[in-house]
């Protein structure tokens, strides 16, 4: 649809473990690059923890995503990467409804942290290897970009560097 003029910029996601190939005639620019979180469900034994070795998560149940995509994969590799094959007990295609699973105990996942809001579950930081989640603004090529899609490029660039500065600040107080 870009390469077609269906439209101007497109925001997608991917994860450095399962990096998107993107077109010749696009342009991508990682506009902001997320933390995953622990997601566990209320009064979990780790939730004391300030952060968890996904290893010690190796006898949960998981919660993943169905479709055969990278944000399936990336649960299945954090497992395998910390020397076990996850358990998936339940899966779903909506942030949602993943963390409304989480929050009635029925297992635990990881989060990105733009969508890690949700007032019943405990989300606490990966100890160890940190994994993340890249967000992208693609848009056609320089020379083909329309000016209203530099102008949303200049918009997501600065929301990102103000939401960017402020986490930060949160973090540090």
């Amino acid at each position: 649809g870009l390469k077609r003029g269906d439209f101007d910029l497109v925001v997608v996601f991917d994860y450095p473990n399962f990096p998107l190939e993107f077109d010749r005639d696009t342009d991508a620019e990682m506009v902001y690059e997320e933390p995953m979180w622990v997601a566990l469900p209320p009064g979990h034994p780790l939730a004391a923890a300030k952060s968890v070795r996904i290893e010690d998560l190796a006898d949960e149940d998981w919660l993943c995503g169905a479709l055969p995509s990278s944000c399936r994969y990336q649960v299945l590799q954090l497992g395998r990467d910390a020397g076990f094959e996850p358990r998936i007990a339940f899966h779903s295609e909506d942030y949602n409804v993943i963390k409304g699973f989480v929050a009635a105990g029925l297992g635990v996942t990881v989060l990105p942290e733009l969508a890690a809001d949700h007032p019943e579950i405990e989300l606490r930081d990966v100890r160890g290897a940190k994994p993340t989640r890249r967000i992208w603004a693609v848009t056609r090529e320089r020379e083909a970009r329309p000016p209203a899609a530099e102008e949303m490029l200049g918009i997501l660039r600065e929301v990102c560097r103000t939401y960017r500065s402020e986490r930060k600040l949160r973090l540090a107080a």
